[in-house]
């Protein structure tokens, strides 16, 4: 199973206010997609290692960021903000199902990194949190 499919199940366990959460590849899939909010959509968005600590082999701690992104419906006011009200509840519920779980044995806990308001427009409030865990990668000498 992927991080990413680890991601949806443990939302999925752990929250109630989501009509779908689902995968997807990247943002502009997302926004190109018909949304059924309230929806919460996973995706990997970047990953980093940290330097090689072994002369001879691999030895380094990769940094996996996945975004997890709330799309609301914003209908019952012009200035959004019963979809703000709505989006603060599902964030909450979210970060509750993921601060500090290990998603498996190879994964350290998740952290939060940031977030950030992607668009308010055409009645869909959507939002954008990332979060990031570290495994590590070795491999010995081949020479």
């Amino acid at each position: 199973m992927t991080l990413r499919q680890l991601f949806e199940q443990q939302l999925a366990q752990e929250t109630s206010g989501f009509r779908v959460i689902a995968g997807a590849s990247n943002m502009a899939a997302i926004s190109a997609s018909q949304f059924t909010p309230p929806g919460c959509y996973v995706f990997a968005e970047k990953s980093s290692a940290e330097p090689n600590k072994l002369i001879t082999g691999v030895s380094q701690r990769v940094i996996e960021q996945l975004a997890i992104v709330i799309v609301v419906r914003n209908v019952a006011t012009a200035k959004g903000s019963d979809a703000a009200d709505e989006l603060d509840a599902l964030r909450l519920q979210a970060e509750q199902a993921l601060l500090g779980w290990v998603p498996s044995i190879d994964y350290e806990k998740i952290e939060y990194v940031s977030g950030n308001l992607i668009s308010f427009s055409n009645g869909f409030m959507t939002w954008k949190d990332s979060y990031k865990t570290a495994r590590r990668i070795n491999m010995k000498d081949r020479s």
